[in-house]
């Protein structure tokens, strides 16, 4: 690369993120590896986002022996296809704005059935399906008190079908995923 990339999380000191922030507003940084604290930096112009729980369902395909592409993994977005079709920061602001009564239906109706709201994704080994996207989960399920960055995988299985094995852990964490991210795009690079 001839530019050099700037890390953006929310770990950072907040002077540092505050010099980062004028940067990327004066079209100063070219090249930013964060995560969705990262989102809100004021971009003239959106470029590549990386969607960290799509990449974690393809690496847990692939590592079931699954050949899986990005582009296989079905998105199943919460937001209104005009929200996906923003061509800069500021119309993006401005849309997530005017269908703010849309999330507030989603959260609403979550609410409305005692559910809560959670980002996730899915993958069925046997057809090769894979699938993100926000869904709602009543209380007896083990995804409803997932707290902050915390992760959780199930796994059905032949032995487990009725009730999952379940692995639960803090997420890696803003600095770590802002890593693996760099680490990926020096991978890509180096093709």
């Amino acid at each position: 690369f001839d530019i050099n990339p700037t890390v953006y999380h929310s770990s950072i000191k907040k002077k540092i993120r505050e010099e980062i922030w004028g940067k990327v507003n004066l079209n100063e940084e070219k090249l930013i590896i964060g995560t969705r604290s990262a989102l809100f930096l004021p971009f003239d112009k959106l470029g590549l986002i990386v969607i960290d729980v799509q990449r974690k369902i393809l690496i847990l395909a692939r590592e079931s022996g699954h050949k899986l592409e990005l582009d296989e993994i079905t998105n199943r977005s919460f937001l209104p296809n005009e929200c996906l079709e923003a061509q800069t920061l500021d119309e993006l602001y401005q849309l997530l704005i005017e269908f703010e009564d849309h999330f507030l239906q989603l959260y609403r109706k979550a609410i409305d059935q005692n559910k809560k709201l959670k980002f996730t994704a899915s993958f069925d080994k046997e057809s090769g399906y894979a699938e993100i996207g926000l869904k709602a989960f009543s209380a007896e399920h083990p995804f409803f008190n997932l707290k902050g960055t915390d992760n959780m995988i199930l796994f059905y299985t032949k032995r487990y079908h009725d009730q999952p094995l379940i692995i639960q852990g803090a997420g890696a964490g803003s600095a770590v995923t802002a890593s693996g991210i760099f680490a990926d795009l020096l991978r890509i690079a180096d093709v």
